[in-house]
């Protein structure tokens, strides 16, 4: 059910955890299991991983906030803040750039669904701050004139946009 996802620093990654989490839901395990299946997940030498076998209250709520805390995840305010001032970097790709500014902007309404989210981003207003990011970070001005009638579309998937890229 939950696998453990290796980084460099043979850590979880915060967000495929969650996923897990919700797709361990999505398939009627119980709480129990999912969290058990977390903490196995846990690298044994962490103390995380003893933190959590020892904690007798221990919610799915609990365990996301404690995981949040301990990786450090930005809040979906703080990842707002980071989508509104992105720009291209000087040697960055403007497909790289716009895969960037997705994975912003999808991290941004993950991270508002969460339950401990002080605020629910609507998806539209995410769309339009992520246009604007866009359309004022990238750096070739051809592709923004190429680009502008795309990203006005407010149907239009990150799937088209990537195409018409």
């Amino acid at each position: 059910m939950v696998k453990s996802v290796n980084t460099l620093q043979d850590r979880l990654s915060f967000s495929s955890l969650v996923h897990q989490i919700e797709n361990g839901l999505n398939n009627d395990y119980t709480e129990d299991e999912i969290k058990e299946a977390v903490i196995k997940a846990i690298n044994q030498a962490l103390s995380l991983r003893s933190y959590l076998e020892g904690k007798a209250d221990l919610t799915r709520p609990k365990l996301r906030r404690i995981m949040r805390s301990y990786y450090q995840e930005r809040t979906a305010t703080e990842l707002y803040h980071q989508l509104n001032s992105t720009v291209q970097q000087p040697k960055e790709k403007p497909q790289e750039f716009l895969i960037r500014l997705l994975d912003l902007k999808q991290k941004v309404l993950f991270a508002s669904q969460g339950t401990d989210s002080e605020l629910k981003y609507d998806p539209t207003l995410v769309h339009g701050m992520f246009v604007h990011s866009f359309s004022l970070g990238l750096q070739n001005e051809n592709i923004k004139i190429e680009m502008k009638p795309y990203q006005e579309e407010k149907t239009i998937s990150d799937e088209e946009l990537l195409e018409k890229h």
